[in-house]
């Protein structure tokens, strides 16, 4: 009887006791969450204590974000929302209760998730040093450089797709050193490196030789370089033309011109300038392999040594000038180089290259050689008897025509163009003779 009665008091003890713990929500003894002791705690202790745990471990949790190039941010998973099954742990942790009559500890963990679904906009905010705004190419002169520029620039930027890095990362498990890979979508420049490099194209080089005399004479070489160093680097953008004797200026002794050669009057006179006809030449065929319009243009009174009939152009002071226009549609630059060690003049023209064809020939057609005429004697009363002195070397005439001639890449000749129908009139070879040989040939 006795020992019935102590088993019931014994049953009524431990009923009253886990009633106790059921009703007023306490924890046994020897319970963990994460490693946290919450023994005794009421369910709103224990979800506090335990919450303050997630809260940590989401500060600790570090998230490495990279981008395509291998740039990359880091954050900590507290920025971000996340879902916790914490309250389920501990209500696992009230119903179960620990062994009452055991030294062993209850160990439960709690599962901490991202919940990014809705968290795009909050990415995007901390992975914004990810993106890379684009870059356009950048030119810069270079006269070292084949082609005479440098390029830079030009690079693609980047924008994070934040809305799949919120995909994700949604439903990932909260842990420390985790690393994703953001997608995003290429933002080209508006103006690429290749695009900069086909506006800068070599469209045309021409040279010409002051090698051998009298085109080698110092004053002249010194004309030709100054007129070259005026020139080179000039910019000659679409649609706008190009005057040369603007650009060269007066060619007189203030500005620094000498005196050399020069045609006036049917005869080689010393004058302010001369030899930058050379100059003017040598940047005309350039203009005219760049397929240019030429607006003014002049030859010479008779053909030239350093240039083929019908391809000279003559400029002077107040008179004659080399006018072209930039048809191409985008900028053109003008390079002008006198070397004075090799004895040459080179005018490269760079700009933008035409889809029509693949490049122009310059073709000159002699269609007619007039004769020189007969000797011409002048009186020069001051000479003593039966002198003669030859004062302009007699010249026969040409009619030769300049066409300009397009091909494409296999050579074909898709079409040829008149550029010009050049008349050098022929000179008589004059003499300046003395009163009786004059009047003798009368």
């Amino acid at each position: 009887m006795r020992k019935r009665f102590a088993t019931l008091i014994l049953i009524l003890f431990l009923t009253v006791l886990i009633g106790c713990t059921e009703d007023n929500g306490t924890v046994g003894q020897n319970v963990y969450i994460d490693g946290i002791d919450i023994s005794g705690l009421s369910r709103a202790e224990a979800i506090e204590k335990v919450q303050a745990g997630v809260q940590k471990r989401l500060i600790e949790c570090t998230v490495t974000v990279t981008n395509d190039v291998g740039d990359s941010v880091e954050f900590t998973a507290d920025k971000l929302s996340v879902k916790t099954d914490t309250e389920a742990v501990i209500d696992e942790a009230l119903q179960g209760g620990t062994d009452l009559f055991g030294d062993e500890n209850k160990t439960l963990e709690t599962t901490v998730l991202f919940d990014t679904s809705g968290d795009a906009e909050r990415i995007g905010e901390l992975v914004k040093e990810l993106n890379r705004e684009p870059e356009d190419a950048k030119v810069c002169f270079n006269a070292e450089a084949d082609g005479y520029f440098d390029f830079s620039g030009g690079t693609e930027g980047f924008e994070v797709d934040a809305e799949k890095l919120a995909e994700a990362m949604d439903g990932m498990i909260v842990e420390d050193g985790i690393e994703l890979f953001a997608e995003g979508v290429k933002l080209p420049p508006e103006y690429s490196v290749q695009e900069a490099r086909q506006e800068h194209t070599l469209l045309a080089k021409f040279s010409t030789s002051f090698k051998e005399e009298p085109f080698n004479a110092e004053n002249r070489v010194f004309n030709i370089v100054k007129a070259a160093e005026l020139i080179n680097g000039s910019c000659i953008l679409a649609g706008e033309s190009f005057d040369t004797n603007k650009v060269l200026g007066d060619r007189t002794e203030e500005n620094g011109w000498r005196t050399a050669p020069g045609i006036r009057n049917g005869k080689y006179e010393q004058e302010y300038g001369g030899g930058v006809c050379q100059v003017s030449t040598t940047l005309y065929n350039a203009a005219l392999l760049a397929n240019f319009e030429i607006n003014e243009r002049y030859h010479h009174s008779w053909p030239m040594g350093y240039i083929e009939k019908g391809r000279d152009a003559t400029i002077s002071t107040g008179g004659p000038d080399l006018i072209f226009t930039n048809t191409s549609g985008a900028s053109a630059y003008i390079f002008a180089i006198a070397d004075e060690t090799d004895c040459s003049m080179t005018v490269c023209i760079v700009g933008k290259p035409s889809s029509d064809y693949a490049y122009i020939e310059i073709k000159t057609d002699c269609i007619e050689t007039i004769a020189q005429p007969t000797d011409e004697y002048e009186l020069d009363s001051e000479l003593p008897d039966n002198t003669k002195k030859r004062e302009r070397k007699g010249k026969e005439g040409y009619i030769v025509r300049t066409y300009r001639e397009f091909y494409d890449a296999s050579g074909q000749l898709l079409e040829r163009q008149l550029v010009s129908e050049d008349r050098y009139e022929p000179f008589s070879t004059l003499y300046r003779v003395s009163s009786d040989l004059y009047y003798a040939s009368k």
